[in-house]
């Protein structure tokens, strides 16, 4: 067919044997499993990818899993529903193991940066400077003693609400004869 202006018994004459010669492809979308069904190896695999900063919702759309799944298998439990969820002890002690290796990999980086800071470097840094490394070291300590204190708190608040006092104003007040 030569390039130019066709009329259009050619033009749909051709598209015709276009659709014929390409039957249409047909797409199947895998449906995304959820909570129980899936194996633990792929919730192993989902965990570790996300806590290792991999997007969420990639994951779930590479291995064919719900959000929530991952989010479950994040903290080591089964199941997304309250019925259903429980600490799958396996998987709970894989997340632990994924979570030390950064720590300590973590860990190794800050015990280096902080070797690197000498008291002359120190005193040689202005009064801004000084007070960001000092609010810094605040931070690095608060952190590496939040685990000491989870521990001890079990993750427990109690919150204590005082009820409002009333006064005299906030009551009808009727007079009463004799």
């Amino acid at each position: 067919m030569s390039l130019g202006l066709v009329s259009d018994d050619d033009f749909f004459a051709e598209l015709n044997s276009l659709r014929e010669s390409r039957p249409a492809k047909t797409v199947h979308k895998q449906k995304q499993a959820r909570g129980t069904n899936i194996p633990i190896e792929i919730k192993k695999l989902a965990a570790t990818d996300v806590i290792n900063g991999a997007k969420q919702k990639e994951v779930a759309e590479a291995l064919a899993i719900t959000a929530p799944t991952i989010s479950a298998a994040e903290r080591g439990m089964t199941g997304t529903n309250h019925d259903t969820r429980k600490v799958n002890p396996e998987l709970l002690s894989h997340v632990d193991t994924i979570k030390d290796i950064i720590r300590g990999n973590a860990t190794s980086v800050l015990t280096k940066a902080l070797a690197a800071i000498t008291d002359d470097k120190l005193t040689e840094l202005s009064a801004t400077k000084s007070a960001e490394v000092a609010k810094s070291m605040s931070s690095i300590i608060k952190d590496m003693s939040e685990d000491v204190r989870d521990k001890n708190n079990n993750n427990v608040q109690v919150i204590i609400h005082v009820p409002r006092e009333r006064s005299l104003d906030d009551f009808e007040v009727v007079d009463a004869g004799d």
